[in-house]
């Protein structure tokens, strides 16, 4: 692998948050927000969960679908109100090796990426208006994604929200022809986004758990296949703890999930490229090694841990930004 291969990285990290798609906490960019809500931050953030799960306006065949998927996955919007952020910690497994990551999401649709390779860190954000990225074996510093990487991101970032916010004004969803994948009967949800693209998902029939995401890659133009399993419950939402990545029917890489966390105290400006190396609650999670005393080693998938950040007040946010500028 080239290590300061940006093209390279970008797609690892898009790989990442692919398998995160369950958790994408929001399907709203900051400009559809800005159209659509009123111009508070804070009446734009309830906004937000007004629709959530909202089947009322969908055909019937795609909400007989929809209903149970959000009831298995989610709960209720009054549920999934209650979360504020989700961590992610695991290990992405190539054909040459594998390497351990960090990944966040805050509501509304905010998400940042940390790849470990060795000592050096490669990151990849978006903070609701820039999308942006930094290597650290590259000396150009944070700099912004280009359109196609940023077009990518943005919206594998939000995959989730896809579904979650199925009334949204612009956006179409409809039913194709149910299929099977890997054995399983799976109906097959075609979701056109307001910015015209378009993801594909395969929803079980049997469990109603999302099985199978399919998107185009906005610089290549192929066709990207992953596939989730061995599901767990983290606060009472489905995530998937192994995804197997494929194009056009060919194994690229997994995505092992080793710990899922829930409202874990990060803040909007952590996603923002002027605290681009910060990794709120420090490096990725190790099974078997010697945790920080910010750490609950007793971790159950079937309950959030007990770590937390408080927020950070101006000064210690400040402080923070110095030691970065520094290093």
């Amino acid at each position: 692998m080239l290590m300061n291969d940006s093209f390279i990285w970008s797609g690892l990290c898009r790989w990442i948050v692919l398998a995160c798609c369950l958790c994408g906490l929001s399907c709203l960019t900051a400009q559809e927000l800005a159209e659509a809500a009123p111009s508070s931050s804070d009446e734009k953030y309830a906004y937000a969960w007004d629709k959530a799960m909202n089947v009322d306006e969908l055909r019937p065949e795609v909400a007989v679908i929809l209903r149970p998927y959000f009831r298995v996955n989610f709960q209720d919007p009054e549920h999934w109100s209650e979360i504020e952020s989700i961590r992610f910690d695991g290990r992405l497994h190539l054909a040459d090796g594998s390497l351990s990551f960090v990944a966040f999401k805050k509501k509304p649709n905010l998400c940042k990426i940390v790849v470990y390779a060795g000592e050096q860190r490669v990151i990849m954000a978006y903070d609701g208006k820039e999308a942006w990225q930094l290597n650290t074996m590259d000396a150009s510093g944070a700099v912004l994604m280009s359109d196609a990487d940023a077009r990518n991101f943005i919206r594998d970032a939000e995959t989730g929200g896809n579904l979650l916010y199925p009334s949204y004004p612009g956006k179409r969803i409809r039913r194709l022809k149910d299929r099977a994948i890997d054995g399983v009967g799976c109906a097959i949800l075609e979701v056109t986004r307001p910015d015209g693209e378009v993801v594909e998902y395969a929803i079980d029939l049997g469990r109603f758990f999302e099985r199978q995401q399919v998107v185009t890659n906005a610089q290549t133009g192929v066709k990207e296949t992953m596939s989730h399993s061995e599901f767990k419950k983290v606060k009472g939402v489905n995530i998937p703890f192994m995804s197997h990545m494929s194009i056009d029917g060919e194994p690229i890489h997994r995505v092992e999930m080793l710990r899922v966390q829930t409202n874990v105290g990060v803040v909007s400006w952590m996603f923002g490229r002027s605290a681009a190396k910060l990794v709120p609650g420090g490096g990725p999670y190790q099974p078997g090694a010697a945790l920080s005393a910010d750490f609950d080693p007793s971790f159950s998938s079937q309950e959030e841990s007990s770590f937390d950040l408080p927020a950070l007040d101006d000064a210690q946010r400040e402080t923070i930004l110095q030691e970065l500028e520094q290093e």
